[in-house]
């Protein structure tokens, strides 16, 4: 069974950036997503947008967001893969990428680049063992919390 996590944090704080609702960053996380997939040029299929893993990658970023952390091991629920036990999602295979951004107009490109350039994160995301994905955010002033969750069923 593979399981993969990586996460990453960055970004500054400048002023005067107009912020995105969290909805448009999570539709545009999953739309780099499947665009990195389809220009690696090795026939890749297009992740599925699975709704139960949305909510489970979203409430993930909300708890990072309000209880002040940064891990893929929620201080309550555990670890990515408790995570998915407790919410019954069956799978053979999960990977979890996790982002934090601050102060940038752009936190889903900014966060996909991050993700892109380290070798966990671009694992996940460009697996031919992975066939549906949730993606989540959660927000506070500039910053973003963004999970993404990862299976194959």
């Amino acid at each position: 069974m593979l399981l993969l996590a990586s996460s990453c944090a960055g970004g500054g704080s400048p002023t005067g950036i107009s912020y995105p609702s969290v909805s448009s960053v999570e539709a545009e996380s999953f739309d780099l997503l499947n665009h990195a997939r389809e220009v690696q040029g090795s026939g890749l299929k297009p992740l599925v947008l699975n709704a139960k893993l949305s909510e489970l990658a979203r409430t993930h970023s909300e708890r990072m967001r309000d209880l002040n952390y940064f891990s893929h091991t929620d201080p309550v629920t555990g670890y990515f893969t408790d995570r998915l036990r407790a919410a019954n999602v069956v799978y053979v295979d999960a990977g979890e990428n996790i982002a934090r951004v601050n102060g940038s107009g752009d936190p889903a490109g900014v966060a996909h680049d991050q993700f892109m350039s380290h070798a966990d994160h671009r694992a996940n995301i460009l697996s031919p063992l992975f066939t549906e994905v949730g993606v989540g955010a959660a927000r506070r002033g500039g910053t973003y919390w963004i999970t993404q969750l990862f299976i194959r069923p």
